[in-house]
């Protein structure tokens, strides 16, 4: 199992360029806004650093820009028109701070997850913070209010990826291959402890299911148990 500096070491050789250390105060202001404390590992790449910078277009390969050498246009298109290239920087404090508002009002603080990356477009990374999910990484459309994916298993698998992708971005996520890992759906078979412990959230889940009783909560967590217990209909 790697390390939280061994996915340091392979993010900044991957390109990725964190900022300086978070203060103290940083991670205290972001675990008042957010109402939790830090995971030991997302506090770990804070202390390492308050964020990522952003690219810029000359950091991108040359078939990753458009003719005149901007990237915003850049992206390819799946069938509903979202875009499927994605580059995820981690935050910094402010804008996790400044993000966490607007996320709340699409109900992600119902879901017991936070959002710690952003693609600088319109989609985000969160980490589930509690709950049945927690430890894993959703990633969601920042303005279409229906809660984060369910995409890998720890924060650790989605740094691989993101590392293993490095500057050429995340193709599409909702349809993964071998050169996109995703952990949800799984592309190779899984340990017994990873059976288990997926078919002990979809249980978690499926608990907060027969509690609920808003519609649209009862649809996320079916959704989500539909993620944790790798039954890959609802894509």
């Amino acid at each position: 199992m790697p390390t939280i500096e061994d996915m340091i070491l392979r993010l900044e050789a991957a390109g990725f360029r964190f900022h300086l250390p978070a203060t103290p105060e940083d991670i205290r202001a972001m675990e008042t806004a957010l109402g939790c404390a830090l995971p030991p590992e997302i506090a770990a790449l804070y202390w390492h650093g308050n964020g990522m910078e952003q690219f810029t277009p000359d950091d991108y390969p040359d078939d990753h820009r458009n003719d005149e050498g901007d990237n915003s246009e850049s992206n390819e298109y799946d069938d509903e028109n979202r875009p499927v290239r994605q580059v995820y920087r981690l935050m910094s404090s402010s804008e996790v701070i400044e993000m966490h508002p607007r996320l709340v009002e699409f109900g992600i603080n119902t879901y017991g997850c936070c959002a710690f990356w952003t693609d600088d477009e319109n989609y985000a990374a969160t980490v589930y913070v509690e709950g049945p999910l927690e430890g894993r990484v959703g990633l969601l459309i920042e303005d279409d209010g229906s809660g984060p994916w369910l995409v890998f298993r720890s924060v650790f698998s989605f740094l691989e990826a993101v590392a293993a992708c490095g500057k050429s971005g995340f193709l599409d996520w909702l349809k993964p291959s071998e050169d996109h890992p995703v952990d949800y759906p799984a592309l190779a078979p899984l340990s017994p402890e990873e059976t288990e412990a997926d078919l002990a959230a979809a249980e978690g889940l499926r608990q907060m299911f027969v509690a609920a009783d808003d519609a649209d909560l009862r649809k996320y967590y079916a959704y989500r148990i539909i993620d944790a217990a790798d039954l890959d209909t609802a894509r």
